[in-house]
C-alpha cells in the first residue's frame, strides 16, 4: 500500500490526497479501487440547501468508503477571494441532507 492523488483532467486543482492504509471498505478490505467523477447539478439526488450553486460537484465511490484519517484536499483558487470561505457539504442520500463537512 502507499498513498495515492486522484486527479480530474476537467477539475483542474482538484485533488483529494489518501493516506496508506486509511481507507476501510464496506467489506472491511483496506485495499480497494475507489474512483472520482465529476456529476452535473442536475443528476444530484436533491437540491443543495440555502440555494446554494455548487460550482463543481463530485461523487467519489465507492460510497460506503470511510477514511481514518481524511482524504487531505486540495482546490484551486475557484472563486474570487473577497467573497470569503466557502462551504464543502456532502450528499447524504439515506438521511436526505447535506451536512457540512468543512469550511474552507
Amino acid at each position: 500500500m502507499q498513498d495515492q492523488s486522484l486527479t480530474l483532467p476537467e477539475v483542474p486543482g482538484f485533488r483529494p490526497d489518501v493516506a496508506a492504509g486509511s481507507v476501510t471498505f464496506s467489506d472491511g478490505k483496506k485495499e480497494d479501487y475507489l474512483s472520482v467523477t465529476p456529476v452535473n447539478a442536475n443528476k444530484i439526488p436533491m437540491p443543495p440547501p440555502n440555494a446554494m450553486q455548487p460550482q463543481f460537484i463530485v461523487t467519489i465511490q465507492p460510497h460506503w468508503a470511510r477514511f481514518d484519517p481524511p482524504a487531505r484536499l486540495t482546490l484551486s483558487n475557484v472563486r474570487p477571494p473577497d467573497l470569503g470561505d466557502f462551504d464543502l457539504t456532502q450528499v447524504q442520500k439515506i438521511r436526505g441532507n447535506h451536512p457540512r463537512v468543512a469550511v474552507a
